[in-house]
């Protein structure tokens, strides 16, 4: 019964509030992406050895290579000089 109850003030809050519905645990998940997903796109592209936005000022980051010059270990932003490692 209580479950019920529950269920039904559920779609009652998302009935009424249709406006606050991406933001409840009801609701749909935001589109933004996490600072997570940014950083390991930025890293990705790095590792396929192309030059990236800058996840800090969008200005072009490069690839920065290992003692080796062959391995891909990060990349550093020509604009600001942020680096990702």
């Amino acid at each position: 019964m209580t479950a019920l109850l529950d269920e039904r003030k559920r779609e009652l809050i998302v009935e009424t509030r249709r406006g606050f519905a991406s933001k409840t645990l009801f609701g749909a998940p935001s589109k933004r992406r996490s600072l997570d997903d940014e950083i390991v796109g930025v890293r990705n592209e790095l590792v396929a050895n192309r030059t990236v936005k800058c996840p800090v000022c969008g200005g072009a980051m490069a690839p920065t290579h290992g003692r080796a010059h062959d391995v891909v270990t990060g990349g550093r932003c020509r604009n600001c000089g942020s680096t990702l490692s």
